[in-house]
């Protein structure tokens, strides 16, 4: 009890206690939530900047390992006229980009057609998908798949059904990453490499948003250390982002990725077709090729210095066709089918 002496009744008095040093101890959790928020706004903001800085500083020393091989690459390439081994396209383009997109499967296709397995007809209502060749044998399970999931229906635009395609689309993209893991030109398998790199990421970037949510809500405004957790989850995004693309070649995949580019460099020559390569019909030959390496478009315009033949397995509606005519035909319907499969791969490692 305190008693005051002259105080009037309406007076107003103010009573100052010190306590001994840890005399009132608060829950550790309440300790530190007393700290952090006692912290400056310019902390939390060097917080947060350093943090982005060494997820780009991290982001970058993982990059070496890449421009170190495009250094390499670019350093090996005089063009070859001839493939560097007898490897389906679809491998050939996880070589040369670290993982399986759409053209690699447009590529499967294609070359489907040109060993025999199917063939193409140009209807009014699009693109008729035809077998040839009931056989499998000489395919491997992946290419097996393909086919058995563009020869749904009689056009090849109904065979897009993604309810269908998503479980078939994650066994088809396993099995085209084992067979690359198999074939020793990476230190280890992409779509591993690829899942590690976006689950930290997407881990990131959830964390960053949690931890944001429960400032604004415990911590007493202004909530600075929310600034921490927005670097969170900008760092997150970053890594999910970058991370895919990390996978180390082993010297052989070097050796292998800097021939497959020189050919490449070989079909996208902007000089017209020599007589020998029109005589030996080398553009159906190297089509899917030149599809998995991203120069269809020069390696056709080379073959525009005369009449246009399509190749067997492809009939056209008119007597007539125009190389664009006979690229837009056939890629129009098959990029739907490899935008499909790709599309519905759970979860989305690339």
């Amino acid at each position: 009890k305190f008693s005051f002496e002259g105080l009037e009744a309406d007076g107003t008095a103010t009573i100052v206690v010190t306590f001994p040093r840890s005399t009132v101890r608060l829950a550790i959790g309440d300790q530190a939530l007393d700290y952090l928020s006692a912290q400056p706004a310019l902390l939390w903001m060097d917080v947060s900047l350093g943090l982005i800085l060494f997820g780009i500083i991290t982001t970058l020393i993982l990059s070496r390992r890449r421009l170190s091989d495009w250094r390499l690459f670019r350093n090996k390439m005089t063009p070859r006229n001839t493939p560097p081994a007898a490897w389906p396209p679809a491998i050939v383009g996880v070589l040369v980009r670290q993982k399986l997109t759409n053209r690699d499967v447009v590529a499967t296709i294609i070359d489907l057609a040109d060993r025999g397995f199917i063939q193409f007809a140009e209807q009014p209502g699009g693109l008729m998908v035809a077998a040839k060749r009931q056989d499998p044998t000489g395919l491997y399970p992946y290419e097996i798949n393909i086919l058995r999931l563009i020869l749904r229906g009689d056009l090849l635009e109904e065979s897009i059904d993604t309810d269908a395609l998503a479980a078939d689309s994650n066994k088809l993209v396993v099995e085209v990453y084992t067979l690359v893991e198999r074939m020793g030109v990476f230190v280890s398998n992409p779509r591993l490499t690829h899942l590690r790199w976006r689950t930290v990421g997407a881990l990131l970037v959830v964390g960053g948003v949690v931890g944001l949510l429960v400032t604004l809500r415990v911590f007493p405004d202004p909530p600075y250390i929310a600034l921490f957790w927005l670097a969170v989850g900008l760092l997150g995004v970053i890594v999910f982002e970058l991370g895919s693309g990390f996978t180390a070649y082993t010297p052989e995949g070097h050796h292998l990725a800097s021939d497959w580019l020189a050919f490449g460099r070989y079909l996208a020559n902007p000089n017209p077709a020599t007589p020998d390569e029109l005589t030996y019909r080398l553009f159906p030959k190297y089509l899917a090729y030149s599809l998995a390496l991203g120069v269809e478009i020069p390696w056709l315009q080379r073959f525009k210095i005369g009449p246009f033949h399509p190749p067997d397995w492809f009939i056209p509606m008119d007597a007539v066709i125009t190389p664009e005519h006979f690229l837009e035909s056939l890629l129009k319907p098959t990029k739907q089918i490899g935008s499909a499969i790709t599309n519905t791969i759970f979860p989305t490692v690339d």
